[in-house]
Parts: C-alpha cells; sequence; structure tokens
C-alpha cells in the first residue's frame, strides 16, 4: 500500500504520521530552550511574591490568607503597609502554587524553574491543538504558530522569573477554556459547559486577563465555527460571563476594587506627566510593544520611570503607533463581518493588549515584556498565515530554510536572555546597559555592588566597589529625590565608608517617607549587636551605636535597655533612667531596666 504522501509546494508535512505528531516538535523545542533556566535562582519579583512572602512560608495553611488577600500583602504585612501598587494584584492561584510547593520541599528554585518550563510546554500543546484541531487550521499554520510562539524572546520573563507563573496559568486556562467551549460546539454537553465555565474562573484567578473572553470566544465561534447555532453560542456566552460574575464576587470580597491615590512615581510612572503628555507616552508605548514582537531586542527585566522618557503628540511615533492602532481596529471590525481568520487575530492582540495598555486603567507600570505575552500569540499566528500564503509559491526547501533560520536565531536569543536571570545581581548589572536611566535597575545594581563587598579581597577593591554603588545610587536620586531604596543602600555606603553622619542623614530622610520600611528595624537591629559587642571597652562609641539604633527603630526595647546600662556605667544617671523608662513603656517586663531604673531612683533619694 501507498503512503500518503504529500507533494505539493509549500507543505511541510510529507506523511500523515509526520502531521499527527507535529504538536511534539514545538513542545519539545519550547522545553529546550528554557533548560538552562534551572540553575537560575530566585530574582527580581521573586523575591517580594515568594521569598519576602508571609502566607507563601506557612505552606497549605496559608492558601486560606492568599485567596482572602492582595497578591503582595504577604509582603506587606513585614511593612505594616496597605497595597501600594495601582490597580491592585489579586492572583491567587500561582500564589497558592508557591504557598504548595514550599509546603513540599521549601525554597528550592530549581523545581519552580522546571514547573515553570514544563507548564510552558504544556500550554505550547494546547495551543497546537485548538488552531489544529478546533479551529480547523492547517497542520502548517498550527504549527509555525506554536513554533515562533515558543522560542519567542519576549517571552523569556514570564519562564525564567518564576513569579510570571501567573502569565502562563492565565494564558493556559484562557487556551483550554476555548478548548472546552468548541468541544461543546461539536459535541453538546453540560460537562463541556460546565469545564469551559471553571476554566474561564481559573484563568481569571490566574490573572484578570481572561475578562474578555466573554467578548473573545462568541468570536471566535463565529469565524471558526460558521455551522455553530445561536442557541449553542449562547449557552458559551452565559457560562463564561456566570464565571467572570463569580470571579468578580470573590474578588471584591478579598480586597475589592478601589485602590489609593498614587503618590510615588514608582506606582504611579506618569506621576509627573501632563494629562496630553500620558496620553501621548501611552499611546506611543503601544507602538514599542509592537517593535519588541517584531524585533526583540535588546530586552529588559524593567521600564519604570524614567526608562521610557514622556512624549507629546508632536512626536511622529505617537502619530504612526496611532494610525496602525485605529487601522487595526478598523479591520477588525471589517473581518468579522466577513467571518475572515484575520478578525481573530487582530481581536486577540487587541482585546489582551487593552488591559495592560493603561489606558483604561493605570496598571502601576509604563509596559513589561511579561504583559505582551498573551497578545504575542496574535502576532505569531499572524506570520504563520503570511507565511501559508507564501508557502503556495514557494518550494519546500526555502520554507525549511527560513523558518529554520528564524527558529534557531530566535532559539539561541531565548536562551542568552534565560542566563541574564540567574539571580538579581546578573540580571540588573546585565539591563543597566538597557535602561540606563531606571531608578529600579540603578539601585538594584547598586544593591548587589554593595553585597560583593562582603567577599572583597582587600580593602581597595571595598572602595572601589563602593565608589560604583554610590555612582549608581546618586543617579537614583537624582531621577528620583524621594526613592527611599536609593537612600537607604546610599546610607549603608557611608557607613560602610565610615561616614557615620552621612548614612544617618540618608536613613532618617528615607525614614520620614516611609518609616514601617523592615530596612530599618534590620539596621536598627544591627547597630543594637554592634554596641553590645563593643560593651565596657569603647562605652562612648558603644552609646553612640545604641542612640543610632533607637532613632533607626524607636520601638527597640533592647536598645534602650543596653544604651540605660552604658549610661549608668559612665555615671550619668538620667540618661540612663530616660533610656530605662523608655524601655519598660515598649517591654514592662523588662528586668535589666526595672533593676536599673529602681537602682538610679534609690540613688537619687
Amino acid at each position: 500500500m501507498a503512503h500518503n504522501t504529500t507533494t505539493h509546494k509549500g507543505k511541510l508535512f510529507t506523511t500523515d504520521w509526520l502531521a499527527a505528531k507535529a504538536y511534539l516538535l514545538p513542545v519539545l523545542i519550547g522545553i529546550f530552550v528554557y533548560l538552562n533556566t534551572l540553575p537560575n535562582q530566585y530574582a527580581f519579583d521573586d523575591i517580594p511574591v515568594i521569598l519576602n512572602n508571609e502566607y507563601v512560608q506557612e505552606g497549605i495553611g496559608g492558601i486560606g490568607d492568599i485567596f482572602s488577600t492582595d497578591m503582595f500583602a504577604g509582603m506587606y504585612e513585614d511593612y505594616n503597609a496597605d497595597a501600594q501598587l495601582s490597580g491592585g494584584r489579586y492572583r491567587p492561584l500561582s500564589v497558592a502554587s508557591f504557598a504548595i510547593e514550599y509546603g513540599i520541599y521549601g525554597y528550592n528554585p530549581l523545581y519552580s524553574h522546571l514547573i515553570n518550563t514544563l507548564l510552558y510546554g504544556l500550554l505550547l500543546g494546547l495551543i497546537f491543538t485548538l488552531l489544529q484541531k478546533h479551529f480547523s487550521l492547517s497542520n502548517q499554520v498550527a504549527l509555525v504558530t506554536t513554533l515562533l510562539f515558543a522560542v519567542h524572546p519576549i517571552h523569556t520573563e514570564v519562564v525564567a522569573n518564576i513569579k510570571s507563573r501567573d502569565e502562563l496559568l492565565s494564558m493556559l486556562f484562557i487556551i483550554a477554556s476555548l478548548i472546552c467551549a468548541f468541544k461543546y460546539i461539536a459535541v453538546p454537553s453540560a460537562k463541556w459547559l460546565a469545564l469551559t465555565a471553571l476554566s474561564v474562573l481559573l484563568a481569571c484567578l490566574s490573572k484578570e486577563y481572561a475578562v474578555v473572553l466573554a467578548v473573545l470566544t462568541p468570536c471566535s465561534i463565529l469565524v471558526f465555527r460558521k455551522d455553530a447555532d445561536r442557541k449553542s453560542i449562547g449557552y458559551i456566552a452565559a457560562a463564561i460571563l456566570l464565571s467572570i460574575g463569580l470571579y468578580v464576587i470573590i474578588r471584591y470580597n478579598a480586597v475589592g476594587f478601589g485602590t489609593k491615590e498614587q503618590n510615588d512615581i514608582l506606582n504611579n510612572p506618569y506621576l509627573l506627566a501632563s494629562a496630553s503628555q500620558q496620553w501621548a507616552t501611552k499611546i506611543y508605548v503601544l507602538l514599542k510593544y509592537l517593535v519588541l514582537l517584531v524585533f526583540p531586542h535588546p530586552l529588559s527585566a524593567d521600564y519604570s520611570y524614567n526608562t521610557i522618557a514622556y512624549t507629546t503628540w508632536g512626536d511622529a511615533r505617537v502619530i504612526v503607533s496611532l494610525a496602525l492602532h485605529l487601522a487595526m481596529i478598523v479591520l477588525a471590525t471589517i473581518s468579522l463581518m466577513r467571518r475572515s481568520v484575520w478578525s481573530f487575530v487582530l481581536l486577540w492582540y487587541l482585546l489582551f493588549l487593552l488591559p495592560v495598555s493603561n489606558l483604561v486603567f493605570d496598571i502601576g507600570a509604563t509596559m513589561g515584556e511579561r504583559l505582551i505575552f498573551h497578545a504575542s500569540l496574535a502576532f505569531c499566528m499572524a506570520l504563520a498565515l503570511l507565511y501559508d500564503k507564501a508557502a503556495q509559491r514557494l518550494p519546500r526547501n526555502v520554507l525549511y530554510g527560513a523558518l529554520t533560520v528564524v527558529v534557531c536565531i530566535a532559539g539561541f536569543k531565548t536562551i542568552a536572555r534565560n542566563r541574564a536571570w540567574k539571580d538579581d545581581s546578573t540580571l540588573f548589572t546585565t539591563d543597566i546597559k538597557t535602561v540606563p536611566n531606571s531608578i529600579v535597575v540603578n539601585n538594584n545594581v547598586a544593591n548587589a555592588l554593595i553585597k560583593e563587598t562582603d567577599s572583597a579581597k582587600d580593602e581597595n577593591t571595598k572602595k572601589q566597589l563602593l565608589a560604583q554603588a554610590l555612582v549608581h545610587t546618586r543617579k537614583c536620586l537624582a531621577l528620583h529625590p524621594k526613592f527611599t531604596n536609593a537612600m537607604i543602600n546610599q546610607g549603608i555606603i557611608f557607613h560602610l565608608t565610615n561616614e557615620q553622619d552621612s548614612a544617618m542623614q540618608y536613613w532618617l530622610r528615607a525614614k520620614a517617607i516611609l518609616p514601617n520600611d523592615p530596612h530599618f528595624a534590620q539596621l536598627s537591629s544591627y547597630f543594637t549587636d554592634k554596641g553590645i559587642g563593643i560593651g565596657k571597652n569603647n562605652l562612648p562609641v558603644a552609646i553612640s551605636y545604641f542612640n543610632m539604633a533607637v532613632k533607626l527603630n524607636t520601638q527597640n526595647a533592647g536598645a534602650w535597655s543596653n544604651m540605660g546600662g552604658a549610661y549608668y556605667t559612665v555615671k550619668n544617671y538620667d540618661s540612663a533612667a530616660y533610656c530605662w523608662q523608655k524601655t519598660l513603656a515598649i517591654n514592662p517586663n523588662d528586668q535589666n531596666a526595672l533593676n536599673g531604673y529602681r537602682a538610679v531612683t534609690t540613688n537619687k533619694q
């Protein structure tokens, strides 16, 4: 029996067997290009969301708190502060997964990176299945779309940064919901309707993007299943709206919808821009997303203030961006009326771009590579459709060659970018070359240089590292004079160079802005230990350390008590009595303070 072999120009598959196994290629390639993330440590947002999250540290026992609070609430507990990010961050599903992992094996980034990589592979398999089986697109379009999506370098932040599992889970459940919806259209069943609703709810609990399914899913059915009856589409739409409604209730009961007005440039990047500049810059950012999709280099983990300068309507790039996106809206509308596949591509891109565009509500950031993750599928699909059209005129070897070159270049770029996510130090010392005006990156480079002084071989090396760190903290404060983290780091630099007065000046300035920052309690404990270590060998220096400790944390009972003891030893009884009074106001059971205070008052009598 002869094999069923395709001999037409431009076809990627020579046999039905190859076509049936085609989904394995992007899945395996997608997993392969992220294998080098496995040795990486925690980096960037992993620190507040995972490492410094009190609820994650409770393991499975913290899941209840995770589902009833903001994503960063476990970190805010340490700060004794309310949620501060514009728009709120209610993404309990990914944080709950971190808590489960912690409950099983503690903090181990290897397993977390492996889970992200495998989730990405699963997502690629579902994308191929949706396009080929349920949208009834050709194997060629499904394969090329999924291959391009698998290796696109702009996805590195989503997979390599463990915290961005919220993006992965969101996309995974969105694709799953579409698959279930199309299964229901093919074979109406309460099971598929329920699974559609459940997938939408899980997608929403991963990240808010899934609300666009209320529009996108019915439109996709109209485009790809022209035989679908209105009643079935109506049931699907109702199931999706029911899930979104349930999510809204859950979210409202957990965190509400209101957020505080932001007066911090880090959480409100358009704070210093006029209304006209805000809108012009937001439109311009949409063009930057398109440029990164076409040419993903250079990449950065941060686009906060002052990475993207405010612009105006006189900027030609703003006009080009506005024209392009208006044209997409018009084409999406026209092609939807014609039930063209291009309507789905354009709607997918525009609908997933809208929630992260800052046009509807402020998201607390100008842009981010992870934020274009969902919309990038439409870009890959558009390229695949154009590739399919060109394939009708080109021989197979030309197609293979072109696709192989693109996949290899993108794959190598992805693998190279993954190395930057090794840890905080590697990430920020790499990205400072791309975003030299980012206050976040500058401060994190300074922090990395300060940490390097711990292992400095000699005093000259230590001085050089601190001098480099000072350049970055000064740049931060020139760009944002009220950036407390840079003030704290600058204080540490001055402390390490024995300029204690300057150090205290910066720390107290920062404390006046953000009094509950946990750094002050840590610094206070550090100086308390320094004072205790010196002890009676140099009481004036010990007293100066205790004095610094209580200035940084007025509730440090240990520092007050030890300072009282030091003053008593040098026979400054009034100061000793004052310190012990402060101690007992904080901790009435401090026996040393009680005994000391009684001794002072007895001597006075």
